[in-house]
């Protein structure tokens, strides 16, 4: 797909974005600090150890040119997206359970200006791993879509 049609799609899924980032930060500033605010259907107050399954930073990766593996680095969360394209290429040292799944939250944990950057992986990812500087939140239960 190329020229106006593209631009007129990039264009509504960014009017879309930052429409449901306001959404949200609305319901957010609304119910953060009223335990007792009657919430909407179906809503319900819940810890994190409740939904999370997993809490844990990536891996220590020991980078190579010869491997199909790809870590994420912090430059590869950004707007809200995983830019899989920046990441790098590493060797494995074992199968890990911090390969990424689809519906896991990646979190920046470190650095200036990149610290708190948030991207949900909605693609099955295959041999994709995030580096020690993002944090993994993967649900305790699969079938729930926690968004």
């Amino acid at each position: 797909m190329k020229g106006p049609r593209l631009q007129l799609y990039v264009s509504l899924n960014g009017y879309l974005l930052e429409y449901l980032k306001t959404y949200a930060k609305t319901l957010y500033c609304e119910y953060e600090n009223d335990k007792n605010a009657i919430l909407p259907r179906n809503w319900r107050w819940a810890e994190i150890a409740e939904i999370a399954g997993m809490v844990c930073r990536g891996i220590a990766p020991k980078y190579s040119d010869v491997s199909d593996e790809v870590v994420l680095g912090q430059t590869c969360v950004r707007s809200n997206l995983i830019l899989v394209e920046n990441g790098r290429t590493h060797a494995p040292r074992k199968k890990t359970e911090k390969w990424l799944k689809k519906y896991d939250l990646l979190i920046n944990s470190t650095g200036v200006g990149s610290l708190g950057r948030t991207a949900q992986v909605w693609f099955e990812p295959k041999k994709l791993v995030a580096d020690s500087h993002i944090t993994i939140v993967r649900t305790a239960d699969p079938g729930m879509r926690y968004i």
